[in-house]
């Protein structure tokens, strides 16, 4: 998610998860209720598999990111990198949000970065940090 933008305009990125990931995803959550657990039980395998697979579920049920951190560098090197001069007073900036999986832009006004002052190949080099909306387990 490095990039800039100009005078304010919008950049966001997409995280979803992999079908393979969802998938373990909803074994790991169906393995922490009671029919999941019974399920377990009856595959009979050894206790020492059977425990690793109920840690392994418990770890990721549990686990929720708050924040997302990026990096922006600035612009590409060569011609697409260089910012067209639009005025005398080029001031450019990024501003980052992310799209939740109803193709909502958040947070509201996003992250800014700083300004680059009277530049046409900005070179940010600063952190961002992302606030993530929580979801409740068992939420799409």
């Amino acid at each position: 998610m490095a990039g800039s933008t100009h005078h304010g305009s919008s950049c966001h990125a997409r995280c979803v998860n992999t079908p393979n990931e969802e998938a373990l995803r909803l074994t790991y959550q169906y393995l922490m209720t009671a029919d999941g657990g019974t399920a377990l039980t009856e595959l009979q395998l050894p206790e020492a598999e059977r425990s690793a697979l109920v840690q392994r579920a418990a770890e990721d049920a549990s686990f929720q990111p708050r924040f997302l951190h990026i990096f922006l560098s600035g612009t590409p090197d060569g011609p697409a990198g260089e910012l067209p001069l639009t005025d005398k007073s080029l001031d450019t900036y990024c501003v980052a949000r992310l799209e939740d999986e109803h193709g909502v832009l958040y947070p509201l006004g996003g992250v800014r970065s700083r300004v680059a002052y009277r530049s046409t190949r900005p070179a940010w080099r600063e952190g961002l940090e992302l606030t993530l909306r929580g979801q409740a387990q068992g939420a799409t």
